[in-house]
């Protein structure tokens, strides 16, 4: 299936102080977004297991977080060649799903770290 003659506009964050570029082109077909999601599974295994290696020696092993910033960066890698071969800068991409994907588990962290007792599933006590 082809992509859609549609425009993107997407926000390329630069070095710190200049102001972003604002960029179009072509969206990617769906079939080629789904699979370079679904193949970021892949390399986030290995990347997961070294942030767990980073954080173990860094004093916070076992935090969250660093599985949703693998997960992330595994997925984003991926999806940032699509958009690479369209034009696009792939940094800002690999490091906005690192973020996504880390920041739930973090709320989760700092949460659990302050106390909070939260259950992992809605029907435990």
């Amino acid at each position: 299936m082809a992509s859609l003659p549609l425009s993107l506009a997407v926000i390329a964050l630069t070095s710190p102080g200049q102001p972003a570029v604002l960029m179009t082109g072509e969206l990617p077909s769906s079939a080629v977004w789904i699979r370079a999601t679904w193949l970021g599974w892949a390399p986030s295994v290995p990347c997961v297991a070294l942030l767990a290696l980073i954080g173990e020696a860094l004093g916070v092993g076992g935090a969250q977080a660093l599985v949703g910033a693998g997960m992330g960066l595994g997925i984003g890698l991926l999806q940032a060649r699509v958009l690479r071969r369209l034009g696009f800068p792939a940094l800002p991409r690999i490091c906005t799903c690192a973020l996504g994907f880390a920041l739930p588990f973090l709320i989760w962290d700092l949460g659990r770290a302050f106390g909070a007792n939260w259950a992992t599933h809605s029907w435990s006590a």
